[in-house]
Order: structure tokens, then C-alpha cells, then sequence
């Protein structure tokens, strides 16, 4: 009687990391003498794992948090400004999504007292 034997090789499969998809949303409006951004990051996402940064460089300001947490931005002077959020997934591939912000006061003159260009804050 013959016999067979089948030999298996073991091996580990390398299964790449797809990057996350970096993605906001920035709605504005006018109130009394400043400009405020409201910035969604929630429309961005990984599709094998799960993001577990998102990090907001704004005009030199940044911001890093674990949750999509969606912002108000308080602009206070007119200007050019660049927002970028980074989003980092949990296997460290990262991607990013930049705009450009032009601030304007159509009806009135920006507080000349406040030193700081832009207040961030978590909206509510």
C-alpha cells in the first residue's frame, strides 16, 4: 500500500495597510464683528481599521485629538487662512486634507484690542 503525504508550508501573509481617508467639512458665518468656522471632521475614515488621531494644524495653531470632535474656529482679523487636518489610523498610516479660508468683514472692522488671530474651541 502506498501512501501520500502532503506537505504544508507555513508562511505569513503581509496584508497591507490601507491608508484612512482624511476628510472635513467648513461651515462659516458672520457674527457681529468676528467670522466663525465650524469644521466637521466626521466624514473621514479608515477603511481596514479605525482612525485614532485627528490633528488640526490651523494657520500655525494646532489642535490633536482622539475623538472627531467637531470645532469652532473664531476668526478675528481678515486674512488668508490654511487648514489642514491629519488623520492617523490605528497601523500609523496617516493622510491629510488641506483648505483655504479667506476671512472678511463685509459690514464692519475686526476687534483691533485682540492679540491672537483665531480662537479654537470644541463646538458643542
Amino acid at each position: 500500500m502506498q501512501s501520500c503525504f502532503q506537505s504544508f508550508s507555513s508562511y505569513n501573509s503581509v496584508i497591507a495597510n490601507k491608508p484612512p481617508v482624511a476628510c472635513f467639512t467648513l461651515q462659516w458665518w458672520w457674527q457681529e464683528d468676528v467670522v466663525i468656522a465650524q469644521l466637521d471632521p466626521r466624514c473621514s475614515y479608515d477603511p481596514d481599521g479605525q482612525i485614532v488621531e485627528y490633528r488640526w494644524q490651523i494657520d500655525g495653531y494646532q489642535r490633536v485629538y482622539t475623538y472627531p470632535y467637531v470645532l469652532r474656529v473664531i476668526f478675528y482679523y481678515e486674512g488668508t487662512y490654511t487648514i489642514s487636518l491629519t488623520v492617523k489610523d490605528n497601523l500609523g498610516a496617516t493622510a491629510t486634507m488641506t483648505k483655504t479660508f479667506y476671512v472678511y468683514f463685509p459690514y464692519s472692522s475686526p476687534k483691533s484690542e485682540q492679540k491672537e488671530k483665531l480662537k479654537i474651541e470644541i463646538a458643542e
